[in-house]
């Protein structure tokens, strides 16, 4: 006989039925159903490409979809066609996975630690698309990029630019300077533009026995000595001078000698205006002598003129 069943046992059983029913039907479903539009396209992606697009992901590596409209290489990418497809490829500097990924016009580049480079005694040129022959001062060029010495220039070999001159190295190019009190690093800086100059402490300053006068070096001529211009003379206060304008000093007819308003003094090395050599004190005597004669006058007249005779 039959044992009847609990009312437990009939609720536990039911649960185990419905689910099982619904895994069924999940699976008959799935099976049954055609692959899903998202299935498809795993198995056939959209071509990338570098024309028209609407995203990002419609265009290839390295490059970005501009205004929903075209692909267009990012910033240092450039655009590599052939008959079959276009790619952005790297410049120099940029990074890369494999020496494929760079883009050189004309000569061999390589990816090396990640980043595009060009070849051995090579530099890119200034957008980093060609690789370019380096030359230094003295090496044969065909053209200004070549040469990579700060401010050269190729004259079918690598020299340094107008304004510039080869350091005593020779490995660089050196601005010259059109004054004294210019900066420098070498005589020879100094020494292109101004005669008799060195470069002293920094700055172009003139030699020994010259003196600046404006932006030249003059030989110096003391007082009683022989010149052929102003500039040359010199006292012992005044000598150099940011002026080339006669001041304490002058020529005249052929001899350094004080200028107008001015005097020697005692030892005949310096000129002074008179005021400053004892001439004011001079001055000033006599104006006081004339002023103690006059007062020992006047009593005399005095008595003249108003007093009678006794």
């Amino acid at each position: 006989m039959t044992r009847p069943r609990s009312t437990e046992s009939i609720i536990i059983v039911t649960i185990i039925n419905v689910i099982f029913a619904r895994s069924f039907n999940a699976v008959v479903c799935v099976s049954m159903q055609p692959a899903s539009l998202t299935e498809r396209n795993l198995g056939e992606q959209k071509p990338k490409t570098l024309a028209a697009c609407h995203y990002d992901s419609d265009c290839v590596e390295n490059a970005y979809c501009l205004s929903q409209e075209t692909c267009q290489c990012k910033e240092g990418y450039f655009v590599d066609r052939n008959r079959t497809h276009a790619q952005c490829l790297a410049s120099i500097g940029q990074i890369c996975q494999v020496t494929d990924n760079c883009h050189i016009e004309g000569s061999p580049s390589y990816c090396v630690t990640g980043i595009c480079t060009c070849p051995f005694q090579h530099h890119p040129n200034e957008n980093g698309t060609r690789c370019i022959r380096s030359s230094i001062l003295g090496d044969e060029c065909t053209v200004d990029e070549e040469c990579v010495t700060m401010n050269s220039k190729c004259y079918d070999v690598c020299r340094c630019r107008v304004d510039h001159v080869i350091s005593g190295d020779q490995k660089r190019c050196l601005k010259v300077a059109n004054t004294v009190g210019e900066p420098c690093d070498e005589d020879s800086q100094c020494q292109e533009y101004v005669s008799h100059s060195e470069c002293r402490e920094g700055s172009c300053a003139c030699e020994t026995n010259y003196h600046q006068r404006g932006p030249v070096c003059m030989k110096s001529v003391e007082l009683s000595g022989s010149c052929t211009s102003h500039q040359q003379c010199v006292t012992r206060t005044h000598k150099d001078s940011n002026s080339s304008e006669v001041t304490s000093v002058d020529c005249v007819d052929g001899i350094c000698t004080c200028a107008n308003n001015y005097m020697t003094t005692e030892d005949s090395l310096d000129c002074v205006r008179y005021s400053e050599n004892g001439a004011s004190t001079i001055n000033f005597a006599t104006q006081l002598l004339f002023i103690l004669s006059i007062f020992q006058i006047l009593p005399a007249l005095f008595r003249e003129r108003f007093c009678f005779k006794t």
